[in-house]
């Protein structure tokens, strides 16, 4: 019997670690992960353009993105479309340091982007994204995270302008709480609340990266009007869903497997 025991005990305990290995293996990736250095000048304002020149970028063997020219004035919208794999995503997540070791230069007005420390361009550039983070928390303290000081009111207001209607039905309004990464939301709310955070961080540069695919047509036209008005003097990117979406940009970039094929007006480009 004390055997059969201590059997089944080894047993439950070899289970156990079958199901934490993955989560230990997890955090020791994290951990290992290289330390982004905080090195180089402050990022304040963009002041003229962004510009591409001969960009590159290779992962493991595989070219992202091939022989890149572009330049994007201050002020611009710009709608960025291809097909699946063609570079989109990777084109503006250079701007915010996910990538450092591309080939080519990228200036920020006249200087190169890996001269600016990391911290200080993503405190100028905001992000939403298609799959957006969001905290144990309520929606009030999910606003915070990008501005720690803002009043209630910025707060109300920047819900406002995402067309979050739904907090203010909930009986807690911008007290409600969430959710363990936002569980009871839907897609299109979570990403109502990524686009609130935006409009009360007043970015630089805002890069909307898929971020309107949960919502429906009619809260998706509203918010990026929203979008349009607001930031109406900020340099805007925009990788959307339904190109419908980027009928009012003031430019069109198309790439295709890595490499910018053509650019111009929405309408000029058959898209």
């Amino acid at each position: 019997l004390i055997l059969v025991n201590s059997i089944q005990i080894l047993q439950r305990g070899l289970l156990q670690v079958k199901v934490i290995t993955p989560i230990v293996e997890r955090i020791l990736f994290v951990l290992n992960l290289p330390q982004e250095k905080e090195d180089g000048e402050n990022f304040e304002t963009l002041k003229d353009k962004i510009k591409y020149e001969n960009v590159n970028l290779k992962i493991d063997s595989h070219y992202i993105l091939k022989d890149v020219n572009v330049e994007i004035k201050k002020g611009l919208k710009v709608g960025i479309v291809g097909p699946t794999g063609s570079g989109k995503s990777s084109f503006v997540k250079l701007l915010y340091g996910i990538y450092r070791n591309y080939e080519g230069r990228i200036f920020l007005d006249d200087k190169e982007l890996r001269d600016y420390s990391i911290r200080s361009l993503r405190d100028k550039i905001a992000v939403v994204s298609q799959d957006v983070f969001v905290f144990n928390d309520t929606v009030e303290n999910n606003l915070r995270i990008v501005k720690p000081d803002a009043t209630q009111e910025e707060i109300i207001q920047a819900l406002k302008l995402a067309k979050a209607d739904f907090v203010f039905k909930h009986k807690d309004g911008i007290k409600m709480v969430v959710g363990e990464r936002g569980s009871s939301l839907s897609g299109g709310e979570r990403q109502r609340i990524a686009m609130a955070r935006i409009f009360l961080k007043n970015p630089e540069i805002v890069i909307i990266d898929e971020g309107t695919s949960a919502l429906d047509t009619e809260t998706e036209k509203y918010v990026m009007e929203s979008i349009y008005n607001y930031f109406y003097d900020k340099t805007v990117l925009i990788i959307a869903h339904r190109l419908k979406t980027l009928e009012k940009c003031d430019k069109i970039l198309f790439f295709e497997n890595g490499r910018l094929i053509k650019e111009g007006l929405f309408k000029d480009l058959n898209l």
